[in-house]
């Protein structure tokens, strides 16, 4: 962006700046990159995005109220068609001022599965501490507790290896809410392949960790995760030495 464009971005529902020039008078977060990002640009970027993308969520009174209203209809209703529902609540919204933007209220993934959230060629010795390699890095970056975890770990033993959703990747998650502070999602690539016990798609390489806030704020980064795997092939995932580069995969750029 230049200087020029900043008056009419101020006007915007933004929450954040990234840009590569020094931008002295705005008066939003910002932050200067190189123009082509390099590694402690992505760095910067991803800090950005968890510092500021979750609380101006959390801080919209539009959006808080649409949780509000999400969370009574979970309690008392059974929701077959999630995404008509939240289309119409949201037209609904609209038309009495109150304005949702539904990138608020279902992130996209690569919003949620950032550099910082990722971590490669780790070792684990069996599906257990897979497991807790992810949650663990939720964990760290503040997103959940160990409750989280342990919720995790409990929903496989209880249930068995259902977690392993296509050969060679994991997704793990615990109970809506349950030790979750935000909702978040971490990825780890396994240097060695683990056994989930899993008839059809073991070995793991792959292992994603979702902490849901409730049971529909991940539909849309759920939906675009489905889109990389369709098209991004479990080995070149794999293949990434860091976090920046298998962040490109989630972004669209490889």
């Amino acid at each position: 962006m230049t200087h020029t464009d900043l008056p009419s971005l101020l006007e915007r529902d933004v929450d954040f700046v990234i840009s590569s020039i020094p931008l002295p008078g705005c008066t939003l977060p910002w932050v200067q990159v190189d123009a082509i990002p390099g590694e402690q640009d992505w760095e910067k970027i991803s800090r950005m995005m968890h510092q500021y993308s979750c609380p101006a969520v959390e801080n919209n009174p539009a959006v808080r109220f649409f949780k509000d209203v999400m969370a009574v209809v979970q309690r008392h209703c059974e929701v077959w068609d999630v995404d008509g529902l939240m289309n119409s609540l949201t037209a609904c919204f609209e038309a009495n001022g109150l304005p949702v933007q539904n990138g608020r209220i279902q992130p996209k993934l690569a919003q949620l599965l950032t550099p910082d959230k990722m971590r490669c060629g780790c070792r684990a010795n069996d599906w257990e501490e897979a497991v807790r390699l992810a949650c663990g890095v939720l964990t760290e970056t503040g997103d959940v507790t160990a409750e989280f975890e342990r919720s995790a770990v409990e929903s496989v033993k209880r249930a068995g290896p259902y977690i392993v959703i296509m050969p060679g990747i994991a997704l793990v998650h615990g109970e809506a809410g349950k030790g979750v502070h935000r909702l978040a999602m971490s990825l780890v690539t396994l240097e060695n392949p683990v056994e989930f016990h899993h008839p059809d798609n073991d070995p793991v390489r792959l292992v994603f960790c979702l902490a849901p806030a409730d049971n529909w704020s991940h539909i849309q980064a759920l939906k675009d995760l489905l889109d990389v795997l369709g098209r991004c092939p479990i080995k070149k995932l794999c293949g990434a030495k860091t976090p920046q580069e298998l962040y490109r995969y989630f972004e669209g750029r490889l």
